[in-house]
């Protein structure tokens, strides 16, 4: 399905718009010869494979290269480049990439343990305005996660998350002396020099012989996007009525004069949704699009109003009522995929899970950007000129990418959010460029904090608590934490990443029970299979069932984060190193949106594939 380029299709490893040059051209001026200087070479896709050995074998993807991402390779082997990839050797294609400048081969220990200025190697930060998610493609039948049915996206179009880098997520409050702490490397929003324009290479290392993010300059007006709508205020679209029969069954039992309005918003909620996601593809990583989206939510934010409005609330047949449509309600938010503006990134990137899983959290509850203070406009709209250029280059941009406030309340939420976790740290009604940048440098860390998150939800109205699961209420809560500490320590054994682990299992299955063609499903069942094989004492908890049993486990969820979504509440579920939203619990799974994948969009996982991740061992609700 991807196009053939300058190599064989059958071992083409780039992601789509691979970027300026060809293959042939870049392998060219790259070399192939093992005596040849070992120069700093440019990544000229949107992003690249890094892989554990030279060709496109199945499943040796480790990894990703952002675009423009500087590296320098340690030796050549063929067409490809061997280069150091957070601490293990890895392999690029020398086809997709350019030299950045010709200087002698270097020699001694430096030239082979991969030492170089600032952005050379790939765990370098890289500039806010070139930071984009690694973008990677899996040649269709040869990538982690290609199976016959599912082949790899076309150019265009997402990767599979066997490609993703490690995520670097949430490492929420709850205290673990196994939980590593924040990055320590420098943040990309710290201080730096403007790059001229984007897609350029960065300029020289600063003081700290690292590269950071560069702000634009207020003078520069070149990247202004014009202004965009403003959010819409919910009106139910023409015709829209209730038709779900077990919605209506329930209503029938409640006696109040609201009803009816509650009835024609909600039918208009569910019809938008219905046209919204027709809008989503493997382009829109699954994401609804458009304006439209803001004002479901704004119809969502309406339906609990009017639902917290009903008369005899402790009536059964309201109570009824109300926990099926909140459950409906939390079907049908929106989901989003943490490929957000780059601003408050961190290096490597892969770090928003925490904001993007915090912004369908409010969304859920129908708090769009329009709940944002008025009082706090000012200095967003400062921060979003500072950062114009991300915003202008915004990859799943919706229906704002310029820097007036209307355009900004069209951003996508997770960006919004971006913008507004910066300006917890501005305390000047009108700030400088310098206090914007060290505000930014703040939020990069603070970010990944649950404090820090459970603050950024209370800006926009909503409430906000941790909710740390009790797995036996018959023990004191110092016992419970040592349950809590050796949940997330299997989980940290087993998750993994798209790539392998516990969480390729579960996406292979779920892939597996979606495919209706019986030839592909005797392929996938026989993939699943093989994986499952080589993860049987993770699901069969062999390591923490002592501690923790399966029926244990699955009942202290239910019983403590059942009620939260009857409610209509927005969970964040914290896993190891992650975090998603919990949109339903059933007997035999979760249900989760994963904003990690664009294939764990909506999904389902099973409670053993759930313990053997470390889900719940840290949550919060959003209410």
């Amino acid at each position: 399905m991807l196009t053939a380029g300058a190599l064989p299709q059958t071992t083409r490893d780039l992601p789509s718009e691979a970027g300026a040059g060809s293959a042939t051209t870049n392998a060219a001026a790259v070399g192939n010869g093992a005596a040849e200087a070992l120069v700093s070479v440019r990544v000229t896709a949107r992003g690249l494979n890094v892989r554990r050995t030279p060709n496109v074998a199945p499943g040796n993807v480790i990894g990703g290269l952002h675009g423009g991402a500087v590296v320098t390779p340690l030796a050549h082997a063929g067409d490809w480049l061997r280069i150091e990839y957070r601490g293990d050797p890895g392999f690029i294609h020398g086809g997709f990439a350019e030299p950045v400048e010709t200087r002698p081969a270097a020699s001694g220990p430096a030239a082979m343990s991969g030492a170089a200025p600032a952005d050379v190697s790939p765990r370098a930060p890289t500039p806010a305005s070139h930071l984009v998610e690694t973008e990677t493609a899996q040649v269709p039948g040869h990538g982690a996660e290609s199976t016959p049915g599912h082949a790899a996206p076309d150019a265009g179009h997402p990767p599979s998350p066997s490609a993703h880098p490690t995520p670097r997520s949430i490492h929420p409050d709850a205290p673990s002396p196994q939980r590593p702490g924040p990055s320590s490397s420098p943040s990309p929003a710290a201080a730096r020099q403007p790059a001229p324009t984007p897609h350029v290479a960065p300029p020289g290392p600063g003081p700290s012989g690292t590269h950071a993010a560069t702000p634009d300059h207020a003078s520069d007006s070149s990247h202004i996007a014009p202004a965009a709508p403003t959010t819409a205020s919910w009106t139910p679209p023409a015709g829209s009525k209730l038709e779900d029969p077990q919605l209506l069954a329930l209503a029938t039992k409640v006696h109040d004069p609201k009803l009816d309005q509650l009835l024609l918003d909600l039918g208009g909620v569910l019809a938008l949704n219905k046209t919204l996601r027709e809008t989503r593809s493997l382009e829109t990583r699954f994401e609804v699009k458009g304006k439209d989206r803001a004002m479901m939510v704004a119809g969502i934010g309406v339906v609990r109003g009017e639902l917290d409005g009903l008369a005899n609330p402790s009536d059964v047949d309201v109570t009824a009522f109300k926990v099926a449509v909140n459950h409906k309600l939390e079907e049908v938010a929106p989901y989003h995929f943490q490929l957000n503006i780059p601003t408050i990134e961190s290096p490597g990137g892969w770090s928003t899970c925490n904001l993007t899983s915090l912004a369908m959290a409010l969304e859920v509850i129908g708090k769009g950007a329009s709940a944002y203070p008025a009082s706090e406009h000012q200095k967003l709209l400062a921060v979003a000129t500072t950062f114009r250029r991300d915003i202008a280059q915004a990859r799943l941009a919706t229906n704002g990418t310029g820097t007036d406030i209307s355009s900004l309340m069209g951003l996508r939420l997770p960006d919004f959010l971006e913008l507004a976790a910066v300006v917890e740290f501005i305390t000047s009604a009108a700030p400088g460029h310098d206090e914007i940048v060290t505000a930014a440098t703040r939020a990069v860390d603070e970010k990944l904090q649950a404090r820090f998150l459970k603050q950024l939800a209370r800006k926009f109205g909503a409430e906000a608590k941790d909710k740390t699961i009790r797995w036996d209420q018959s023990k004191t809560p110092i016992q419970n934490r040592a349950t809590t500490n050796a949940l997330e320590n299997f989980g940290g054994q087993h998750r993994g990443d798209g790539s392998h682990g516990v969480e390729q299992l579960s996406t292979a299955r779920n892939l597996l029970e979606k495919d209706g063609d019986p030839r592909k499903r005797a392929v996938a069942k026989r993939r699943y299979e093989s994986l499952l094989a080589g993860q049987t004492a993770a699901v069969e908890g062999r390591g923490i069932e002592g501690d923790l049993s399966l029926q244990t486990y699955k009942s202290a969820v239910v019983r403590e984060l059942g009620p939260e979504l009857d409610a209509g509440r927005g969970v964040i579920a914290g896993l190891y190193r992650h975090w998603t939203r919990l949109y339903g619990i059933d007997d035999d799974h979760i249900l989760v949106q994963d904003p990690g994948a664009w294939n764990r969009t909506e999904i389902n996982v099973t409670w053993a594939e759930v313990r053997a991740m470390g889900y719940f061992w840290t949550n919060l609700v959003i209410s």
